[in-house]
């Protein structure tokens, strides 16, 4: 029994250590760290907190909510949305809604639409999870909007009843993001948005070509590292032919070997930092580009900017914490580059990372408000704390009747928190103020 355990022990080590060098080669620096929960014992840590908060100019809906709770789901008897003439801002908050809607479409094709709303919203958020008639309410009434836009994509892309079989963008999402692109900018705020858009993959790849040159290239060449590969595959191979009980040093042997392998593949040489200047130069010149787009009175190229800079993947919220710590390791590899959130960090003089960026959330999110962005009781803000998405937990009842800045002040921050976040608020409109 002692030999059959050791056994078993020694396959289980041997299995995550493998498992842990194939991880890590992959270059996983991601360093995702846990949300920070809003602590209702929180005091103010802003150099100079305000006395009143900072006027915000919140556009609040009035749409009724519909009461279908338990029939299957079905597009209202309504006008088809269809138009013949859309502008850019429209199609932007059509792609805005259709990335919330998203993970709402998979399920709801997945069961043929056949499925009420209560069952979709637990499909998404499990069983177990409660919710009031209220919740239940509020995301009845945002199935409908998702609907009617699906209904609206599949008349202008032609595609008759259904797309065709996908696997990544939901083709809703893909037409929308086709329209913007081929729709031409007539105001200054549309022209604006496309210019910041079209930006975005120069930011990227000019980041990315930075990065690789910061991290040194890798010691073997492509060929030598395929040779490598090989080598422990062959070391795998002979591991698994062993016999666990009489071959112990032998398999603990053939591991280190193998640990040895990776390591030569994960090894890089210095950076040239020559190759690092040149290739800094163009990315800072597409940095301030993009940052000019921060300052001015456009919601949603504000919001396009600060994604690009921030280097941010998140669709369904516009800002979560989480994103910021996403490419941390790979921004240490750069210090000569700082986001905005870092920059704001310094303004403020906040030393606590985590407490700053639990004030960030909200204080982002208003200043979206304070542009003139939709913080209404169906915004896509206030949906994320009502009936919630992959990142928002926990879900808070009251804020579906709510518009944000009544959630924030109402349910959501403490008084010693509302300071802080209004004197960031405040910070960031004088900042970005041309």
């Amino acid at each position: 029994m002692q030999r059959f355990l050791f056994k078993r022990s020694i396959g289980l080590i041997i299995l995550v250590i493998i498992l842990a060098s194939i991880w890590a080669l992959r270059g996983s620096d991601i360093q995702q760290q846990k949300q920070n929960v809003v602590s209702q014992n929180h005091q103010p840590h802003s150099s100079e907190p305000i006395s009143e908060p900072v006027k915000l100019k919140l556009i609040k809906k009035t749409e009724k909510l519909s009461t279908v709770l338990d029939s299957d789901i079905q597009i209202d008897d309504t006008e088809n949305p269809q138009q013949s003439t859309r502008n850019i801002l429209q199609i932007y908050r059509d792609l805005r809604l259709a990335k919330g809607c998203e993970q709402y479409y998979r399920l709801h094709e997945e069961k043929h639409a056949r499925v009420t709303a209560r069952e979709l919203l637990h499909m998404r958020n499990g069983e177990t999870q409660v919710f009031t008639d209220q919740q239940y309410k509020a995301f009845e009434f945002f199935i409908q909007e998702c609907l009617l836009l699906k209904e609206a994509v599949l008349a202008r892309a032609e595609t008759g009843d259904s797309f065709t079989n996908y696997t990544f963008a939901h083709p809703v999402v893909s037409e929308l993001r086709k329209e913007l692109n081929h729709t031409k900018a007539e105001t200054a705020e549309e022209k604006h948005l496309l210019e910041i858009r079209q930006m975005r993959p120069v930011f990227s790849k000019y980041f990315n070509q930075l990065l690789q040159v910061a991290q040194g290239d890798f010691k073997l060449s492509e060929e030598e590292q395929s040779v490598v590969r090989d080598e422990i595959t062959r070391l795998g191979e002979e591991i698994n032919r062993l016999d666990y009980t009489d071959s112990e040093v032998e398999i603990l042997q053939l591991s280190e070997e193998i640990q040895q392998q990776y390591r030569l593949l994960r090894e890089r040489q210095s950076a040239d930092e020559n190759a690092k200047a040149t290739a800094l130069k163009p990315f800072i010149e597409a940095t301030e580009e993009i940052k000019a787009y921060l300052y001015g009175r456009y919601p949603y190229s504000f919001e396009t900017a600060l994604r690009t800079l921030e280097l941010s993947t998140v669709n369904n919220t516009f800002f979560d914490i989480n994103d910021l710590y996403r490419f941390e390791s790979q921004l240490s590899l750069v210090p000569e580059y700082l986001t905005p959130s870092a920059e704001l960090q310094i303004l403020a003089n906040v030393k606590d990372k985590s407490m700053f960026l639990t004030l960030l959330e909200p204080a982002v999110n208003l200043y979206m408000c304070h542009l003139g962005d939709d913080c209404g009781p169906n915004s896509h803000y206030i949906r994320n704390f009502c009936f919630g998405n992959t990142f928002r937990r926990p879900l808070y009842e009251q804020a579906c009747e709510m518009d944000l800045m009544q959630f924030y002040t109402e349910v959501f921050l403490t008084k010693n928190q509302q300071k802080d976040v209004f004197a960031l608020l405040e910070l960031m409109v004088e900042a970005y103020a041309l």
